[in-house]
């Protein structure tokens, strides 16, 4: 299924936790370059700065030349079939440098990948025409299941996050596209996406693998929650800023069994990933109950028809720095700055990329502002006289 070995994957695991030890002085450097000798030749890896320059690149690139070759077709098509074509061709494309250069999460395959399934979907819409009997949420629901399919094999094939990320999202526009009735839609999202996490759950994770799955748990989590929140649209809506006028002055509050268990799992949902977060040691999922907690917070008073206020924002922000500089000096004053194991303290440290972005940002700055010298017209020259200043001996 993986497009490179496990031992492969495993060896790149292990070379980037023992360069994170160094950097943590856990290790010596004569302990790691012993290491990087003993894993021999790795894979290829760019940094992050240089992989999003290189995707950008590439992604850019590749639709500039689509855009090219069909700009004068007025067919869709035409245009859907050309778009089928190249999918193929540059997933083809992407899979043989990956093999041929043997690289990994380098920015110019991956621009490949996802934007060959980024074509073969808007292809697959195009080629669907409504004189066949093709309807517009026909169409939508093929093209959001076809980029489910393709993004989730992206993902299971190279690994990438953001594929795993865009599956999800496709998911669920696509049982959107049903037409289903709202509540409907999103029981079968939540019950869909919970299938989805405990099959994640109970596979087993290698030790490259279980930081990547973290997140795809963490964001299946979230994406749960977010279905069965009701007032998600209401956040934007404050009273009290320009144009917006209140929106529950007078308004009925709608009741029934669907509504009021969906209120009542937007809190139990951020309590219990935070339980299962810190029971478990794992932050991805604590992070995402953190921002759950946050909407719960900001989403409640809607479900209850309370009024909101402008300043609610501001409130939540300063308790929410007290708590966290509560929790900061709590850990801290345990023994070595630790409490039961959690500390405020990174004790790994990361690679530090910090200098590539600034490098690409002043490149950057560099080349915009970047002009050609001016021509400046020489002005009169004497020739150098030897007799006083005149030049009776030189040229002019």
């Amino acid at each position: 299924m993986r497009i490179f070995a496990a031992e492969e994957e495993h060896k790149l695991y292990e070379l980037e936790l023992a360069r994170d030890w160094a950097r943590s002085g856990l290790i010596s450097q004569d302990q790691l370059s012993a290491t990087e000798s003993g894993l021999g030749p790795a894979l290829a890896q760019a940094g992050w700065a240089v992989r999003l320059l290189f995707f950008g690149f590439c992604a850019c690139a590749q639709w500039a030349l689509g855009d090219y070759l069909t700009a004068g077709i007025r067919d869709q098509s035409l245009i859907g079939c050309y778009l089928l074509g190249t999918a193929v061709l540059c997933y083809a494309l992407g899979e043989f440098l990956i093999r041929w250069f043997r690289l990994h999460r380098f920015g110019v395959e991956e621009a490949l990948l996802a934007g060959a399934v980024v074509q073969f979907s808007i292809g697959l819409y195009l080629v669907m025409p409504e004189s066949l009997g093709f309807f517009t949420h026909d169409r939508a629901f093929a093209v959001c299941c076809a980029a489910a399919a393709l993004f989730g094999w992206l993902y299971k094939r190279c690994g990438y996050l953001y594929a795993a990320f865009a599956a999800i999202v496709a998911l669920s526009v696509a049982v959107g596209c049903l037409g289903l009735p709202e509540r409907l839609t999103r029981i079968w999202l939540a019950w869909l996406y919970c299938l989805l996490l405990a099959v994640s759950l109970l596979s087993d994770d290698t030790e490259h693998e279980k930081d990547d799955r973290l997140f795809v748990r963490a964001a299946l989590f979230m994406w749960t929650y977010l279905v069965l929140n009701l007032r998600l649209n209401d956040i934007a809506n404050i009273p009290g800023l320009p144009g917006r006028a209140p929106r529950y002055n007078g308004e009925a509050i709608a009741t029934g069994l669907f509504y009021w268990t969906t209120f009542a799992l937007i809190w139990i949902f951020p309590a219990a990933g935070m339980f299962w977060g810190v029971k478990r040691r794992q932050r991805p999922i604590l992070a995402a109950s953190t921002v759950m907690a946050l909407i719960t917070v900001m989403t409640y008073k809607p479900y209850l028809g309370w009024q909101r206020h402008a300043w609610d924002a501001a409130i939540l922000g300063a308790a929410m720095m007290a708590l966290a500089a509560w929790l900061t000096r709590w850990l801290d004053s345990g023994p070595e700055g630790r409490r039961t194991g959690f500390t405020a303290r990174p004790a790994i440290l990361d690679r530090d990329e910090g200098f590539s972005a600034a490098a690409l940002l002043a490149a950057a700055a560099a080349g915009a502002s970047a002009q050609a010298p001016a021509t400046v017209k020489p002005g009169f020259e004497g020739g150098g006289g030897s007799s006083g200043g005149g030049g009776a001996s030189g040229d002019f």
